[in-house]
């Protein structure tokens, strides 16, 4: 199987990243099918946004989790879901900002995304690094 993705994590150290940790129940499917078929040495979850809310799913005390930050129960309004709702960027942040209850003001429209993106890859970093003085 070289070459296969089990291929490529078996026996290392794995980060799964998500955007939103929700009911958790994608993440605890995500880890267990992870160990039961490629047997990494250590797996870590890097989430953007934590919804504080009662979870369905579970995570082993082992796996390292990192959050970027908690966030009320709301629906999320993330620039990348634009196109899939039919709206262009522009539309989709001010959709964003009424969903926020804030006023848009037009202007540069990818600064949410920008924000966002700068985060997740610095959290990304920071995971990396730890996961690696873990090991």
């Amino acid at each position: 199987e070289p070459g296969t993705f089990g291929a490529l994590v078996r026996g290392q150290r794995v980060l799964i990243v998500d955007e939103v940790d929700d009911t958790r129940t994608t993440l605890e499917y995500a880890v267990k099918e992870l160990e039961r078929t490629n047997s990494p040495a250590a797996i870590g979850i890097l989430v953007v946004h934590n919804k504080l809310k009662p979870k369905k799913g579970k995570l082993p005390s082992y796996v390292h989790y990192i959050v970027g930050e908690d966030v009320p129960d709301a629906w999320n309004c993330y620039p990348w879901d634009a196109k899939a709702y039919g709206r262009d960027i522009r539309s989709h942040e001010k959709l964003a900002h009424a969903c926020a209850g804030e006023t848009w003001k037009s202007g540069f429209p990818f600064s949410f995304s920008i924000v966002v993106a700068g985060f997740a890859g610095a959290l990304l970093s920071t995971a990396v690094m730890v996961l690696q003085r873990r090991n």
